[in-house]
């Protein structure tokens, strides 16, 4: 008979104490095995290791409460900050942002959470060749006014005709409108601001021409770079909700910046059954996941026009919305209006859009649904044609990518009456430091003490065996088995229980963490990836191995010392 033959007929023998006992070992390697993946994948999750952006401006309260209503969408925004933040950012910090993209939201359908943001949000190629023709402009501009910037470089003022410097900035000039004209469709505020660098390239024409004061030329050149500079920022990216994984669409295209159009999550179309074409009203605030599909509070209707792919974030929870749209609601056009009665606006002066060369044509029908909508907006087109101030726009955040570290923005939002800026990964690494790290290593000092529990039990269940199995032990030694083969018999006894309780710990451990993982997913729409095992896994189940080894090692002591003589006699 084999040795390992010889150890199963042992705990065939005992079949039930071998079966209590495995337990016990496979409910402390579980109870380990589910908190060491929980604690290494949260780090993970809450750390922000694995989202495209690391900066959140937001109005002033809890820092953690903004960074969970915009990276895992839960709960509701704790206020507002206007819109003239977003701009700002943009021309302030166009050297410290790879891309920002504004939030509003307020609005809900059957539980979803509408986010309004702009079209630049999806990555298409008529995008990505706006950006190469703002970023090409950008640079033109950069070298065009660089001499001017060097000491010396403008020898002469004012400036004589026959000077290079003019001829390129009135061809900068004149290039403005065509690249506005082409950003237009993917956020309006980019051609708000290449209008405005457009006008600071003429009064830097006028300055060098008809001025001797360096200081003023100085504040002209800089009005032109921070201009056509924050219209580089605010086009930049691609966006991304994780690190080289911009949105894919899995049917439809990206809604357009002025139509009541959609585009839905993953989750929500799968959720709600929804596909390209189906339209829906909104409600104001959180609804219920229950609701009726006719429960709402506003009439416009909204046009699925696009569903993503799954990006495994919260953003396949929710459903995104022109921002234009948003704001033409008539009940958050009269929001708008008493927020703006009594907030400031931020310190920087923003370009408004300038004056249209035509009045737009509106006929009798446009009128009549003018005035059903109390003037918010009215429809050109099938367009939206906004009538909101854009002074009085006020937005839940913006989200942000930093070109090198989120620091340097934060830093100049410190002193901001009305927003704040953090990063996520600080804040969630700061919560889980406080409030998960301690809890978890106190079940983990648990899952141990259960190990510790366990191995005792092999311990006490082969040391009682021991005394039933001295004449069988004699006659293993009267065959020829020597005192070192009894001893690793029973150690290896104590091992295999150990083995096959640790396999099945490990087992149930990560199916442990994943319900952890889908609860996780559907309460904050990102969980992790448990069936991983590091090497703290392994690790511990290599110790709880061994740990049932060494429990044997007492009474395979007790087997090693039995005597053959007497143990051999009849009863």
């Amino acid at each position: 008979m084999s040795l390992f033959q010889i150890i199963l007929k042992q705990l065939r023998q005992r079949s039930l104490s071998t079966i209590l006992t495995i337990l016990s070992v496979m409910l402390g390697v579980a109870l380990a095995t589910a908190i060491l993946i929980v604690q290494r994948e949260g780090d993970k999750l809450f750390g922000q290791s694995e989202f495209g952006f690391d900066l959140i401006v937001g109005p002033k309260g809890s820092k953690l409460q903004l960074v969970l209503n915009n990276v895992y969408q839960v709960s509701e925004a704790q206020g507002t900050i206007p819109y003239s933040n977003y701009s700002d950012l943009a021309t302030r910090s166009r050297q410290d942002v790879r891309w920002l993209i504004p939030i509003a939201t307020g609005d809900s359908y059957r539980g979803h959470k509408l986010l309004a943001t702009q079209p630049k949000i999806f990555e298409t190629p008529a995008l990505a060749k706006a950006r190469e023709a703002v970023n090409q402009q950008f640079a033109a501009t950069r070298a065009a006014v660089e001499p001017l910037l060097k000491p010396g470089g403008v020898p002469v003022l004012p400036v004589p005709p026959n000077s290079p410097v003019l001829p390129q900035l009135f061809a900068l000039q004149q290039q403005f409108d065509a690249i506005a004209k082409q950003c237009a469709p993917f956020d309006p505020e980019i051609t708000f601001q290449v209008d405005a660098a457009s006008r600071s390239a003429m009064e830097l024409v006028d300055a060098l021409a008809t001025s001797e004061d360096r200081a003023a030329i100085q504040l002209a050149i800089d009005a032109l770079l921070d201009h056509i500079g924050g219209a580089n920022a605010l086009i930049g990216g691609p966006v991304e909700p994780r690190p080289k994984q911009p949105f894919v669409f899995a049917a439809g295209r990206p809604f357009e910046v002025d139509r009541f159009e959609c585009v839905l999550g993953s989750e929500v179309a799968e959720k709600l059954g929804m596909k390209v074409g189906d339209s829906f009203q909104a409600s104001h605030g959180a609804s219920d996941e229950t609701a009726a599909p006719d429960a709402h509070d506003h009439e416009e209707r909204w046009t699925v026009v696009g569903i993503l792919k799954p990006s495994q974030t919260a953003f396949d929870r929710v459903i995104l919305i022109p921002l234009t749209g948003f704001f033409a609601i008539p009940e958050h056009d009269k929001a708008l209006t008493a927020m703006a009665a009594e907030t400031e606006g931020f310190d920087a002066k923003q370009p408004e859009s300038p004056a249209p060369t035509s009045k737009p044509v509106v006929t009798e029908a446009d009128h009549d649904e003018h005035d059903e909508h109390d003037h918010a907006y009215h429809m050109e087109d099938g367009r939206i044609i906004l009538e909101v101030p854009r002074a009085t726009w006020q937005i839940s955040s913006i989200i942000a990518r930093s070109r090198d570290s989120a620091m340097q923005v934060m830093w100049k939002y410190r002193q901001s009456p009305n927003a704040m800026a953090v990063n996520p990964a600080q804040e969630m690494r700061d919560f889980t430091r406080t409030f998960l790290r301690g809890s978890s290593t106190v079940l983990l000092l648990l899952a141990i003490l259960v190990s510790v529990v366990a191995a005792v039990s092999i311990l006490v269940s082969i040391y009682n065996s021991i005394a039933s199995r001295r004449r069988e032990i004699a006659v293993l030694r009267a065959l020829g088995a020597t005192r070192t083969r009894i001893l690793s018999i029973i150690c290896l006894e104590a091992g295999v229980i150990g083995l096959i309780g640790s396999i099945l710990g490990v087992a149930l451990g990560m199916g442990l963490a994943a319900v952890a993982s889908a609860a996780l997913d559907r309460a904050m729409g990102e969980g992790f990836n448990w069936a991983h095992l590091s090497v703290a896994e392994l690790l511990y189940f290599v110790g709880a191995v061994a740990l049932a080894v060494v429990a044997g090692l007492v009474p395979a002591l007790k087997a090693y010392s039995t005597s053959v003589a007497e143990n051999l006699v009849a009863e």
